[in-house]
């Protein structure tokens, strides 16, 4: 997943909607407050990078934070996001 689309989304004021509009469906929902999403690259036996992306709702459904974990051999470093995005 690019920085561009994990840093379009704002802590307080995005939902659970719009995470959903803009990516689609969780590979993983921890309840209804946690989703997580994963994008994973393999070259033969290696991985390339293995991203996942977890957003936490609050019981009114909008954002409270997101966590970037990325691994791999290619992987870059989470997202800086600018002013308003997360």
């Amino acid at each position: 997943m690019s920085d561009s689309q994990i840093c379009q989304f704002t802590v307080g004021v995005s939902t659970q909607a719009d995470v959903k509009a803009a990516l689609g469906n969780a590979q993983e929902y921890l309840g209804s407050t946690t989703w997580v999403y994963v994008c994973q690259q393999v070259a033969g036996m290696t991985v390339v990078h293995n991203d996942q992306i977890i957003f936490d709702f609050g019981s009114s459904g909008t954002l409270e934070d997101v966590t970037v974990l990325r691994q791999g051999t290619g992987s870059t470093p989470p997202p800086a996001c600018a002013e308003g995005g997360i």
